[in-house]
């Protein structure tokens, strides 16, 4: 019974995700939540890997996705456009959510605190294959979710158009996806007159 009761409680603190937004130093935009995000980012976790024929580990990487911003819960979402703009905010950001996860590891029973923790240090790290297809879905469903949502000028057209880029890098199979999004990214600059910079056709 005491197990039950640490599940429920961490059910709690995991359950304000559905209410923390993102994209908030973005102007004239409501984002979606966090908890959203997740949930939509899972989804395209399976079925991208099914579409691609991807060899990893599907149910891994959706416990990975699953747990990849859980230290939100406690420290609140950092805008990617902040971060972009101050590069001391990463470091700030992940000592933050580092001692948020040990804090959400121990309200749970310990072997299942410690396989959520090991498996959000596994996206912190991006060490396995898994870990490294499923950031870079992180990204692709970010700036897919900013297009959605932002309707007038982009806040950074650099960051818009280069977001998803590490995605390449760090998992090249994932490259037809990634052409899809800079293609509509493009459609999105040509919409709004914004200059389509060569440099923007490269991943790096």
């Amino acid at each position: 019974m005491e197990n039950i009761e640490k599940i429920f409680e961490f059910a709690t603190t995991v359950g304000k995700l559905k209410e923390e937004f993102r994209f908030k130093a973005s102007k004239d935009i409501k984002g979606d939540t966090v908890a959203a995000h997740t949930w939509r980012m899972s989804l395209l976790i399976v079925i991208v890997a099914q579409e691609l024929k991807l060899d990893i580990d599907i149910l891994y990487a959706t416990k990975i996705a699953l747990v990849h911003d859980l230290p939100e819960a406690v420290t609140g979402d950092l805008d990617a456009y902040l971060v972009f703009k101050d590069k001391n905010l990463k470091t700030d950001k992940n000592n933050n959510e580092k001692e948020a996860m040990r804090e959400i590891k121990n309200e749970l029973p310990k072997d299942i605190g410690d396989e959520i923790y090991n498996l959000w240090k596994d996206y912190s790290k991006q060490n396995s294959l898994e870990a490294r297809f499923v950031y870079s879905m992180d990204k692709v469903e970010g700036i897919w979710s900013y297009l959605e949502f932002q309707k007038n000028d982009f806040d950074n057209n650099d960051l818009v158009a280069t977001y998803h880029n590490p995605g390449y890098k760090l998992f090249p199979d994932l490259k037809p996806v990634l052409d899809y999004v800079k293609k509509h990214i493009k459609k999105e600059f040509k919409k709004r007159n914004i200059e389509w910079k060569k440099e923007y056709d490269d991943y790096k």
